[in-house]
């Protein structure tokens, strides 16, 4: 005993650092989440990229982990958790504010700018596909406690609450409304935000951040008529 316990005692301290770990949860389906209040005068991005850029150094993987229901009908509120993993070498400070008006308010109407990570679920049902928001969160280095460091092999979870609805007036649309098996995947956006002030409108400029995204966690769900008329689909 006397022996193991002194070996305890010599481990080294990397090897236990190396031990990976959840680093945070945030739970976003029990609070308000409090957006920007300046009326939008409108938004530019990019996210182009050259193929000589060397490659990403941060990289993340992002797991759907669960869904509330299997079966759900257009227009339904859904509750999921994911997962976002540091799978990089470097530690990653991750954005972990949820409320978009904290920095709107830390700014007090001058022009401000910060990251933000987006969880997108994509919604296929084999020819056509849409996407879904899932829940956003910010960071800056001007609101103090807006940001998680994530060590490599760590990660954090998020639980979410959504709705399974899409805005494009196609023929996907229309086929949601009956029967049938959809596939639902998690992706996600990373990118930094300006917002500037012009005639007492907000103007947003986006410019993605070039991170490596893998993605894991797809799941079958179902569609479900409801009894309401199926909206007619839209003739092109």
């Amino acid at each position: 005993m006397t022996r193991l316990f002194i070996i305890a005692l010599f481990i080294s301290p990397v090897a236990v650092s190396s031990i990976s770990q959840e680093a945070g949860y945030k739970d976003l389906v029990a609070i308000e989440l409090r957006e920007a209040e300046a009326p939008m005068g409108g938004g530019s991005g990019s996210c182009s990229g050259g193929s000589h850029e060397p490659p990403p150094t941060t990289l993340v993987d992002v797991t759907l982990v669960s869904l509330d229901k299997s079966a759900y009908a257009m227009g339904d509120d859904f509750e999921f958790v994911a997962k976002v993993t540091n799978v990089g070498k470097e530690p990653i400070l991750l954005p972990w504010d949820p409320h978009e008006a904290d920095f709107e308010e830390k700014a007090a109407g001058e022009d401000y700018r910060y990251a933000s990570v987006s969880m997108l679920l994509e919604l296929s049902d084999g020819l056509e596909k849409e996407m879904i928001t899932g829940w956003s969160l910010f960071r800056s280095p001007d609101l103090p406690g807006s940001l998680l460091e994530v060590q490599p092999g760590d990660w954090v979870q998020v639980r979410a609450k959504s709705k399974v609805e899409i805005f494009s007036d196609n023929e996907f649309q229309h086929r949601l409304y009956s029967a049938t098996d959809l596939k639902i995947g998690p992706s996600l956006l990373a990118e930094t935000v300006t917002v500037s002030h012009r005639q007492g409108k907000a103007y947003l400029h986006s410019q993605c951040l070039k991170w490596g995204i893998t993605t894991a966690g797809e799941r079958t769900i179902r569609s479900v008529p409801r009894e309401e008329p199926i909206p007619p689909a839209v003739e092109r």
